[in-house]
């Protein structure tokens, strides 16, 4: 189905668009997805095929070049919905666009979904295996169950995850914040080069990095092993209920350091080295800065 209405407007002629196609997933064990200057947001509904909506508002002068391509190579599914790069750049242009991707519950395998200029949003799915690109554009990941890895990447852009759950997670921004709440995994990764990294109310090994930026973790109760870095940014750690055993080694160059857990035995107490423990040693944090302070409490 395909449809097109014009309007007026500071960008000439702008026309309405709105795509509609059906894709089976017989055989399919993987679906990539990809676009420009084209919001992505995927989903899981009861159907049988693959329905897939391509909505929003254009200038007339991109209505041909506007288009959802469907391709199967293997046991792959290809869809791409783009807009001409050249003509987007050569004047006023208007591209307001959202595809729209409603997967069967019956697909459960891998998706791979990499955009440009766009933002993805992934919500209530349950699959194999998730990999979401961004080159400059928001990732949001809500209400998903993944069995292998969620593994996220953007190079300008935030990433927010909700109500997750993996058994590997990795999260990159280049510039942008790294934002995981309520979600459980084995191991979380999240690395930020310029931005702040955030963990709240999350469960899993943490390996957690920011370059130019925080890391922030708020927890309920300490429950596994963090390993924990920024170069020129703060490292805080804020538990609801004090652990009964723990491990903290904490090392800076010109960064201070805090630990307030009742009855800590602390083995090194420096402003920029701190060695402690309390009970079985177990969990272990570990936290490196080079110019940040680090607090735990």
């Amino acid at each position: 189905m395909f449809a097109i209405v014009k309007s007026e407007g500071f960008f000439g002629h702008v026309k309405d668009v709105y795509q509609e196609e059906k894709v089976s997933v017989d055989q399919i064990e993987q679906i990539e997805i990809s676009s420009s200057f084209i919001d992505m947001e995927v989903t899981q509904t009861e159907q049988e095929e693959i329905q897939l909506v391509l909505m929003g508002k254009v200038s007339s002068s991109l209505e041909e070049d506007v288009r959802i391509h469907t391709n199967q190579s293997g046991s792959t599914l290809i869809i791409e919905a783009k807009v001409n790069d050249k003509k987007w750049m050569t004047g006023f242009k208007r591209i307001s666009l959202t595809l729209q991707v409603q997967l069967p519950m019956k697909f459960n395998k891998d998706i791979v979904m990499k955009g440009t200029s766009g933002d993805i949003s992934l919500e209530k799915v349950q699959l194999n295996s998730v990999q979401l690109q961004a080159s400059s554009g928001d990732i949001h990941v809500k209400d998903v169950n993944v069995r292998s890895s969620l593994k996220t990447k953007v190079s300008s852009g935030d990433v927010k995850i909700s109500n997750a759950k993996a058994h590997l997670m990795s999260h990159q921004s280049s510039s942008g914040d790294v934002e995981v709440k309520q979600s459980m995994a084995t191991v979380i990764r999240a690395e930020s080069t310029s931005g702040d990294v955030s963990i709240q109310e999350c469960s899993g090994k943490m390996d957690l990095k920011s370059t130019s930026g925080d890391v922030e973790i708020d927890l309920s109760q300490l429950m596994d092993d963090m390993q924990l870095a920024s170069t020129s940014g703060d490292i805080k750690i804020d538990l609801q209920h004090a652990p009964n055993d723990v491990e903290v080694e904490f090392k800076s160059s010109s960064g201070d350091g805090r630990v307030r857990i009742p009855e800590i035995y602390f083995e090194v107490k420096k402003d920029n080295h701190i060695q402690a423990f309390k009970g079985s040693k177990e969990p272990k944090i570990i936290a490196r800065t080079s110019s940040g302070d680090f607090t735990l409490r």
